[in-house]
């Protein structure tokens, strides 16, 4: 790999689930994502560069899959890239009332039974969860040792990281799936103890968690009704957190 990039270049990577990608449906066309609004600003910088990047993000990702995708992408780039950008969590924190075995003998059954069976869960999720039973596609031991293990090998390809941690879930949700909420908090803590681990100067926190719990602003003007996926109110909040570290490195 060389050291540098391209001096007339500037390259992003952005490994992410839905939270990532535009979702037209509640309000967030591609235009307003918060990886294009990135993007506008680093293009609009007096230093004249062409900014490419690269959003690898999908639905339902989870640290496991981001960090695969990266090891098998990674190896196309000959080239030092100036930026990673890791937001993921919610999908492998999230308990859930069915392991994920459970889950896959359900989606082969015949269509009317599925969907009963699926109406039965979800009218009785909080109860399932109050009981105890719940599952998660992502325990917090393989969690932290995979976002380690990505942390790592990202440093020797990355100029700067940012880890962009869990948003909260509201109060209906909550409710609707008891405990979500405490498993957040517990996953973000290991993002964090991962930085002061770590203790490299490249990775950089992005507290979206914190900077929507201390918004004046109802939490639902922040997060779309299904407790998950994000406004573009939120999309703009994540932009403006990364840009306020930017933008200090490019006005020295």
């Amino acid at each position: 790999m060389n050291n540098t990039n391209d001096n007339n270049r500037f390259l992003v990577h952005l490994y992410g689930d839905s939270l990532s990608l535009p979702r037209k449906s509640i309000g967030v066309p591609y235009y307003l994502s918060y990886p294009e609004l990135l993007r506008e600003k680093w293009e609009r910088l007096p230093v004249s560069k062409k900014v490419h990047l690269y959003n690898w993000s999908r639905g339902d990702a989870t640290i496991e899959s981001v960090f695969n995708e990266f090891k098998r992408e990674s190896f196309y780039f000959s080239c030092i890239s100036d930026i990673l950008i890791i937001q993921i969590g919610i999908c492998d924190c999230a308990p859930r009332p069915i392991p994920p075995w459970l889950r896959g003998i359900i989606s082969l059954a015949p269509g009317f039974i599925r969907s009963r069976v699926i109406k039965l869960i979800r009218l009785n999720r909080a109860k399932i969860q109050h009981a105890g039973i719940k599952w998660q596609n992502t325990n917090p031991d393989i969690f932290e040792s995979s976002y380690s293990e990505f942390l790592l090998k990202s440093l020797e390809e990355f100029k700067r990281i940012y880890l962009i941690n869990i948003a909260p879930t509201t109060p209906k949700i909550e409710a609707h799936s008891p405990g979500l909420t405490l498993q957040i908090n517990k996953y973000n803590q290991i993002i964090k103890n991962l930085i002061s681990r770590i203790n490299n100067q490249k990775i950089q926190l992005i507290d979206i968690h914190q900077k929507i719990l201390n918004q004046p602003k109802d939490i639902n003007s922040f997060i779309h009704e299904d407790g998950h996926h994000i406004t573009a109110e939120t999309h703009q909040l994540y932009a403006e957190l990364i840009w306020e570290k930017e933008k200090i490195l490019f006005e020295k």
